[in-house]
């Protein structure tokens, strides 16, 4: 099974776009940095804040059921640490502990929303109807 890291969004002529996965960094590794807080978005995802304009979007290897419950979570890694594959790493509630498929460099937290949203609605629009 690949891991996909996906690079930071890339600024063009005409605006900011989303992450994509355009090129794989030679090391498909990213560095964690200055996590100054998180936001849960659904029982997959979650958005670790790094100072005022920066996030990743941390996407579960499972649903997770205590994200949404907890009033803290903790991480497997500590900050200001290269993360080479994220499947070692997990997300922590108190009582579970959930594992990390992929962790994304955004550029906020709203951009990790949208993200998540466009990609459900990508995964509902492809899934065969019964």
């Amino acid at each position: 099974m690949t891991i996909r890291m996906l690079l930071p969004a890339v600024l063009l002529a005409g605006g900011l776009t989303f992450p994509s996965v355009a090129e794989e960094p030679e090391t498909s590794s990213i560095l964690i940095r200055n996590i100054s807080g998180y936001v849960v978005i659904d029982d997959e995802h979650i958005a670790l804040r790094s100072g005022s304009s920066r996030a990743y979007l941390v996407t579960l290897d499972n649903r997770c059921w205590g994200l949404r419950f907890g009033s803290a979570i903790g991480t497997s890694f500590r900050e200001n640490r290269r993360i080479s594959n994220p499947r070692f790493e997990y997300i922590t509630t108190g009582e579970d502990r959930c594992y990390i498929d992929t962790i994304e460099l955004v550029d906020s937290v709203e951009i990790a929303r949208e993200l998540v949203a466009e990609r459900a609605e990508a995964e509902n629009d492809s899934a065969p109807e019964s």
